[in-house]
């Protein structure tokens, strides 16, 4: 009997894993998901160039792009 609620367990666990793995992807914002598609054609265009300044940049303007997706979600 034992057994069975720990595959019963398992089996709610690893359901709920692979339900938050499809949702999260939709969760993020467009504007997010724009600026980071600029920021990976500016870093292949020319690695060089591209500073860790302008990378720090555009990577907290996509975390507050979504944080304020999520508040107003909520």
């Amino acid at each position: 009997m034992p057994l069975e609620i720990l595959y019963a367990i398992g089996a709610l666990a690893l359901l709920a894993i692979l339900i938050w793995a499809v949702a999260v992807p939709q969760l993020k914002s467009p504007k997010a998901r724009a600026l980071r598609e600029e920021a990976t054609r500016e870093e292949f265009k020319d690695p060089e160039r591209y500073a860790q300044k302008d990378q720090d940049k555009l990577a907290a303007e996509a975390k507050q792009a979504e944080e304020s997706t999520r508040t107003l979600q909520s």
